[in-house]
């Protein structure tokens, strides 16, 4: 029997936490599968482990995880896998099948555009926007936001558009930011590239907050419950389902053969 286990990243901010359980409730409600939990990778309650134990206390035995997350970086090589073989070890007769991050999409990039155009810039073509992501120590991950840039700039036809990250990477935010104040643009857009509301979504809007900037500066929502984040999610679910059916083919088909 399977069941669906999604792993969200965690925050110390309720509204965070929050945020995450209406979006993945959302999602659930679209999987043909009745037993479905939601943890987290840190800080917030429960954490992988206490999510997976609550799956097969209810009979499951084929857990299909769910990284609630935006790109692939160091959660999803590193530390979703090390909690999985840590679980494998101790639970040898559950089957784990891992799903993938969201990735880059084209659908995820048209939220981009439509938090842009609430905002209401007055002329996007000499405006500097200011696309943030996490960052990370993977090279994909600055390949994937320029990847991003690259499509949101062909959707908006944007000229001004320079990507740079929260932590661990090069371009930082801050650095970029001081850059644009620096040569007066007329309009200062800037992208959050993020899902949920955290310490991250906080810092970048205390940051313009605190720059006293006299011309015009701009916050974009966050990428938060969007239909297409939804759905987005919900496919990966979906895909990940089918891909633990081939897996449990394949291993049927092994077996055959042996017997044989």
């Amino acid at each position: 029997m399977k069941g669906v286990l999604y792993v969200s990243h965690g925050t110390r901010l309720k509204q965070g936490v929050k945020e995450a359980h209406n979006l993945i409730d959302k999602v659930k409600q679209h999987i043909p599968i009745p037993f479905q939990e939601t943890c987290f990778l840190e800080i917030t309650s429960p954490n992988i482990e206490n999510g997976f134990k609550r799956l097969i206390h209810k009979g499951v035995n084929h857990v299909i995880v769910i990284p609630v997350l935006l790109l692939s970086a160091g959660h999803f090589y590193h530390d979703i896998p090390k909690v999985i073989h840590q679980l494998k070890k101790r639970f040898a007769h559950i089957t784990i099948t891992l799903g993938r991050p969201l990735g880059v999409q084209y659908r995820l990039v048209e939220i981009l555009k439509e938090r842009i155009e609430a905002i209401s810039v007055s002329n996007p073509e000499s405006a500097q926007f200011i696309l943030v992501g996490r960052g990370s120590n993977y090279e994909e991950t600055k390949q994937d936001m320029n990847e991003i840039k690259s499509m949101l700039k062909s959707l908006m036809g944007m000229s001004n558009v320079n990507v740079c990250y929260l932590a661990a990477t090069e371009p930082k935010f801050e650095h970029i930011l001081k850059q644009a104040i620096h040569e007066k643009h007329q309009e200062i857009i800037v992208i959050p590239y993020l899902w949920f509301s955290g310490l991250l979504t906080h810092y970048i809007h205390k940051t313009l907050h605190d720059t006293g900037y006299k011309g015009t500066l701009k916050l974009c929502h966050h990428l938060g419950d969007h239909p297409n984040m939804i759905d987005a999610l919900r496919d990966r679910v979906l895909e990940t389902i089918q891909k633990a059916e081939k897996e449990k083919q394949s291993r049927k088909d092994k077996h055959h053969v042996i017997v044989t």
